[in-house]
């Protein structure tokens, strides 16, 4: 099928014409078709799906749909249905917050028994050596035998 021209001069006086130039049956006459110079910026309507098309160039021929990835504004919200219906499924968990912020120090922990009275060096020596010397308070002895 050839497309279809719309012009002023074929809409008889006092009516109205429609928005689009060309009618073409489908994507592949709208495809090969041919626009005169001029002719950019009309519209074409595929009469096989009802979407209109914008000339916007001649070389090379390119056609923009009009209307494609546009959504309107959201419409008003429906009533609330009647209660007593099934629950849904549950969704899935949200991510992690943030971590907050550090708390206050503890208490203080009990105090440890007393250690060793300060000596760094040890010897091992038998109980008769022990009592022939006087011991050195920063000396640990070990007693053997």
């Amino acid at each position: 099928m050839a497309a279809t021209l719309v012009s002023h001069k074929n809409v008889p006086i006092g009516q109205t014409h429609p928005i689009h130039y060309w009618e073409v049956a489908d994507a592949a006459a709208l495809n090969v078709l041919a626009p005169l110079a001029g002719e950019e910026l009309r519209l074409a309507l595929n009469l096989e799906d009802s979407s209109f098309h914008l000339l916007t160039s001649r070389s090379p021929v390119t056609w923009s749909a009009v209307g494609a990835g546009v959504e309107g504004p959201q419409g008003e919200r429906g009533m609330q249905g009647p209660s007593g219906g099934e629950q849904g499924i549950q969704g899935s968990t949200g991510p992690a917050g943030a971590t907050g912020p550090k708390g206050s120090q503890g208490d203080t922990g009990p105090t440890g028994s007393a250690g060793a009275d300060g000596a760094t060096v040890w010897t091992e020596m038998t109980q008769a050596a022990y009592d022939a010397i006087t011991p050195d308070s920063a000396v640990f002895y070990i007693i053997v035998g």
